[in-house]
């Protein structure tokens, strides 16, 4: 109904998505299992007076983190899958192509929700100290910004408003370079909370630690800006933050504002893009549009 009334105005063949797009996929799948899995390994579970265990060493940050980008491979994946599945089909169906891409949206979305779910509930297990409801809030509060902003795409591609240019697999795959920087850096931060110190590796156990805080500075920037000028800005200030702040006490803090830097790069696609695309327009019609006055030899 949607593109009836819209005339078929924006909307786009829907290409099939390249090689390259299996990059948007395994780079923050990989990332996930490696933050999950320090995170398991890392943590020690102690008993206090041989009734109470709790849990150090924990890094709340990292947990998110893990739950953040098990959610990115699954909404690249989905959408790869949805866009190649159009791409692909050769009679219509009773789905229009924007909709196959929707229905691969939404089930990317409650696979990644199901997944950070039971990375709770794994952890609630193994970790005998702590409830399923702390690491519940972990993992699926922070990714709710980015569920919302992927259900918004997915009601656009549904509706068939617009088709992005390229397709939707080039627009919703996740910056590659953020997603690396801040995987790193937070390995690097967890390593320096953890690693046994002596006189000879305590500093350099000490800036590995701020290295990787600047590390998870820099792939916040890559999330929230795109120009070169605009991320040297940027950086100046907050890489010096997070790198400040690192301790056993903020990782949390840290995870959840990259938690919010991508839900603000999803915001930002899906309003540059979607919502409201900036096109260049021929010439002569770019004059039509400013001064209201037809240009030499044009139509009426």
């Amino acid at each position: 109904a949607g593109a009836t009334e819209a005339g078929g105005l924006g909307v786009e063949e829907v290409p099939v998505p390249p090689v390259r797009r299996a990059v948007a996929i395994a780079v923050p799948g990989f990332a996930s299992l490696a933050l999950i899995w320090q995170c398991f390994m890392t943590a020690e579970q102690r008993n206090t007076i041989g009734v109470y265990l709790w849990v150090a060493n924990l890094n709340w940050g990292e947990f998110t983190m893990a739950a953040v980008f098990a959610l990115l491979a699954c909404l690249a994946a989905g959408t790869v899958l949805g866009s190649l599945i159009a791409a692909r089909s050769p009679t219509p169906g009773t789905r229009t192509e924007g909709g196959k891409v929707s229905v691969g949206i939404l089930a990317a979305v409650s696979l990644g929700a199901a997944i950070a779910g039971l990375y709770a509930v794994i952890a609630s297990q193994y970790f005998v100290g702590e409830t399923l409801g702390r690491f519940l809030s972990w993992a699926l509060w922070p990714i709710t910004p980015i569920v919302g902003m992927a259900v918004a795409m997915a009601v656009v591609a549904a509706r068939q408003w617009r088709a992005p240019h390229g397709g939707w697999s080039a627009l919703l795959a996740a910056p590659t370079g953020s997603i690396v920087a801040a995987t790193l850096g937070m390995l690097l931060v967890q390593y320096a909370l953890t690693a046994r110190r002596s006189l000879d590796t305590a500093l350099l156990i000490d800036v590995a630690g701020r290295v990787g805080g600047l590390l998870i500075g820099v792939g916040v920037v890559m999330a929230l800006v795109q120009p070169l000028m605009f991320r040297l800005i940027l950086s100046a200030p907050l890489v010096v933050i997070s790198a400040a702040i690192v301790g056993p006490y903020s990782t949390g803090i840290l995870g959840v504002i990259y938690a919010l830097a991508v839900a603000v790069w999803w915001a930002a696609r899906l309003w540059s893009r979607i919502l409201r695309p900036t096109q260049p327009a021929p010439p002569g019609e770019a004059r039509v549009l400013v001064t209201g006055v037809r240009p030499p030899g044009g139509g009426g």
